[in-house]
């Protein structure tokens, strides 16, 4: 009777043991469970906010930068165009948002800026705009040439005919407007100029030098009209019939470091956009600083766009912005990662194309994630020289195996909640993700 009841007592301690070493091996493999996936955290990168404003993450007193913004809604990629923008306007940059018709980014801008003085909206409702105010023969010839030359096979001796139809235009005490290049008696140019001569307007000497010049380019007149006529028609909706004093241009406001939204109405308006963006680029050319956001600007009905993007220039802060900034892209992979090497920050939100998100993981990039497995093998033994309850042992082998995965996977990216984002700061190397409030 006292072997039975001793070895019953050494069983039961047998199967407290093994109990006791179950719970131990079960903490042991959560700590190393715990400090795997620390380290895995730490290899990641992404550093986790607590919910903020995006505005946090453009500080007027951080230096402005090129910034990417894909994906999301488009209320929170207007309130990111807005805290780029007052970032730079409080930095004394004048500030060019070009858009297709996108009333929210308009409103919230104003919104921005209200008050200030500063911010001047440009659409149907406010037809405001001329390319030409402001400048001189020399800038408008070589707007025309830049923006026009290639698509109307315009040669570079209409330089001649742009200069004499402006001395026409001035000496009627008009300003050069592409209301006035439209409405010019191009047919009977030459006699109108004769008629200042025996007005008195001039002498004759310089009626014979505007008559010469528009003789050089007369060639060229045709194409010159065509180019005019074109213009007019897609700056129809937004194109100023006020005094000189009333019309704005992107020229203007950045000589007066101001802000300007200009409604381009829709991305196949070539001609106006190659316009916009000849001016920005002959504002660059003077050493002028410019801060200069595309709000849904398609890469593929604009070269100078297009070269624009390419170009990494210290005068122009870029901002690209798009519901799906590869598609945008028109899908080339080249032009894509271009605007990713040369931006400063990435303002990542949802997707719900599964080509964009997958194109985002990859340029986000990879980390070294660590992973575990675990082999395990039981054996029986005879717990006590009684050997009457047999028990067994485990051995448990654990590998350590690294395999490379996206920081960022496409199936979260897609997943992701409105309002939810990843900002990606070149400079400080950071990658924070945050919900925004």
């Amino acid at each position: 009777m006292f072997r039975i009841f001793v070895k019953m007592f050494i069983g039961l301690f047998a199967v407290m043991y093994r109990g006791m070493t179950e719970v131990i091996k079960s903490i042991t493999a959560l700590i190393k469970r715990q400090r795997l996936d620390k380290a895995n955290q730490i290899g990641r990168g992404v550093i986790e906010y607590r919910p903020s404003e995006i505005g946090g993450f453009f500080l007027p007193e951080s230096l402005p930068t090129n910034v990417v913004i894909s994906g999301g809604d488009n209320r929170r990629r207007s309130q990111t165009i807005s805290a780029i923008a007052y970032a730079a306007c409080v930095n004394n940059m004048p500030v060019v948002v070009l858009h297709e018709a996108d009333r929210d980014l308009e409103s919230m801008l104003q919104i921005t800026f209200a008050n200030s003085g500063r911010l001047t909206v440009i659409n149907h409702n406010n037809p405001m705009y001329d390319p030409f105010i402001g400048l001189s023969d020399n800038e408008i010839s070589k707007l025309i040439m830049e923006a026009a030359a290639k698509e109307f096979d315009i040669k570079p001796n209409a330089k001649y005919y742009i200069d004499g139809m402006n001395a026409y235009i001035r000496a009627l005490n008009k300003a050069p407007s592409l209301n006035a290049f439209v409405k010019c008696p191009h047919s009977d140019l030459f006699n109108k100029v004769d008629g200042l001569v025996i007005g008195g307007v001039f002498d004759s000497a310089k009626g014979q030098d505007i008559k010469s010049r528009l003789m050089q380019g007369q060639s060229e007149r045709y194409k010159l009209e065509n180019c005019f006529q074109s213009l007019e028609a897609q700056f129809a909706g937004i194109l100023s019939r006020k005094t000189s004093h009333d019309r704005k241009s992107i020229t203007r406001t950045i000589e007066e470091s101001d802000v300007i939204v200009v409604d381009i109405t829709s991305n196949v308006n070539k001609l106006m956009l190659n316009v916009l963006i000849a001016q920005i680029r002959m504002a660059m050319g003077k050493g002028k600083y410019v801060s200069f956001i595309a709000d849904e600007l398609s890469t593929e009905n604009s070269e100078l766009f297009a070269g624009l993007i390419r170009m990494h220039n210290e005068h122009c802060k870029l901002t690209v912005c798009s519901r799906d900034v590869f598609a945008m892209c028109g899908g080339e992979e080249k032009i894509f990662h271009t605007i990713i090497g040369n931006s400063g920050k990435i303002v990542l939100y949802a997707h719900s194309s599964g080509a964009g998100a997958t194109k985002w993981a990859e340029a986000i990039g990879y980390y070294d994630k660590m992973e575990t497995s675990t082999a395990h093998s039981t054996g029986k033994y005879n717990q006590s020289p009684f050997k009457l309850f047999p028990g067994s042992n485990t051995t448990s082998t654990t590998n350590y195996n690294i395999k490379r995965e996206f920081i960022i996977k496409p199936e979260e990216i897609n997943r992701m909640r409105p309002g939810e984002v990843y900002i990606f700061d070149s400079l400080t190397q950071e990658l924070a993700h945050t919900l925004l409030v």
